[in-house]
């Protein structure tokens, strides 16, 4: 038999198995609407776990793990039973992530199986009834969050538990979206908007061209020019798009598996420099302009990608990209490290945390599904930190 874990099955593997597998099943979303009393949580102050509810489109993924649990070993399917007793089970099919072909054998070193030949398997998948005592539904990302930080169960801290789930996701999963918003420049304004761009974002970025996808009919999108921007009487268009990343590769190289796909090196380093125009890349989310605006400015034929953009076509963008070659990168650092700087730094701009807290506001309003695990991670850390001290912070943390 398979079971199919998309929570604490994803990182907690307590049981032997054949197989490993990493996947996803199609038409639920993944939510943090049920609680838990004997495991993050206790009756008198529940914790919040990951369930799934059914998705309004059928095409919606949740990617996790499946395991094959040998048939005959009944001992292992009455513990995984019970450790999930909270939950029903349901049937569905999984469909496996075909790890040789998306280049992954290097990052996975045989911890996880291929099924190469294999479209889909039905896998046993337990999920917390909607009309259970313990499914408690859709509340606002700030109670979620605060409720996380403050439950702790006999299995250990609730916060312990979001931050294994989002390790797992970020380190196994790279197909992840980056989101973010693009901005389209009237042609008149490009060289004074690049101007004030290149000097925003001056601590080690470069431009670099990058495949976006607009989500089409997005409630935030605006096509038609607003009034003019206050800086320089700027003509801006936004557009919400999402931008499919590998956050484990640096070369920003294509794959098959439609993650980033860059035509940075196809001109010399210098013509790539002068031709992109800005974009903003903060914490792993990216903000978008229009790319190549030289050639536009001397063309009465300006596109607008609006057929793109109403299809959901990818095309061209440039972004403020920060390598790890630039003179300010400092690389990966321990969860409470990162969480610490960022809650004690105050720089011109302001507290370096209301900078995290509103680029996790930023994108919970283009998206629920707007996800990125390390900002999940270092906003929940950093909450963490203001509740100890008990300080007030306004915005709205993010749902992972």
């Amino acid at each position: 038999m398979w079971i199919f874990g998309y929570g604490s099955l994803v990182w907690k593997v307590d049981f032997p198995y054949v197989k490993k597998v990493i996947g996803y099943i199609k038409g639920y979303d993944r939510k943090f609407w049920q609680q838990s009393i004997d495991h993050r949580g206790v009756p008198e102050k529940p914790g919040r776990v990951v369930t799934l509810v059914p998705s309004s489109d059928p095409e919606d993924k949740v990617w996790g793990v499946a395991y094959e649990i040998d048939d005959r070993d009944i001992d292992t399917i009455a513990s995984l039973n019970h450790r999930e007793r909270r939950f029903d089970q349901i049937m569905l099919n999984f469909y496996p992530y075909n790890n040789s072909n998306a280049g992954l054998d290097e990052l996975y070193k045989g911890e996880f199986s291929n099924m190469p030949d294999t479209t889909f398997v039905a896998a046993s998948v337990y999920i917390g009834p909607q009309d259970g005592p313990l499914f408690v539904g859709y509340a606002t990302v700030k109670d979620i969050a605060n409720q996380i930080i403050r439950a702790s169960g006999p299995s250990g801290p609730n916060s312990e538990y979001i931050f294994n789930l989002s390790k797992f996701m970020r380190k196994y999963l790279p197909h992840a979206k980056v989101w973010g918003a693009a901005y389209k420049i009237h042609r008149a304004d490009i060289q004074s908007v690049l101007q004030h761009l290149d000097h925003r974002e001056i601590m080690g970025y470069e431009k670099v061209p990058i495949m976006f996808h607009p989500i089409a009919n997005h409630p935030q999108n605006i096509l038609e020019p607003p009034s003019p921007f206050d800086y320089g009487n700027h003509h801006i268009q936004s557009l919400r798009l999402v931008l499919k990343n590998n956050p484990n590769t640096s070369d920003m190289s294509s794959s098959p598996s439609g993650k980033v796909e860059s035509d940075y090196d196809s001109g010399t380093e210098e013509e790539n420099q002068s031709s992109s125009p800005a974009l903003n890349q903060e914490n792993g989310i990216i903000s978008v302009l229009h790319e190549d605006f030289s050639h536009l400015a001397d063309s009465d034929n300006e596109s607008d990608n609006l057929e793109e953009i109403s299809q959901g076509l990818p095309f061209t963008v440039t972004m403020y990209y920060g390598s790890e070659q630039n003179e300010h990168y400092i690389g990966p650092n321990s969860l409470e490290a990162m969480a610490k700087q960022i809650y004690e730094a105050i720089g011109p701009s302001g507290k370096n945390k209301d900078y995290l807290f509103n680029l996790a506001t930023a994108m919970h309003q283009i998206s629920e599904e707007a996800v990125d695990s390390h900002l999940a991670e270092l906003e929940i850390a950093v909450r963490d930190l203001d509740e100890k001290f008990n300080l007030h912070t306004p915005s709205t943390p993010m749902e992972l």
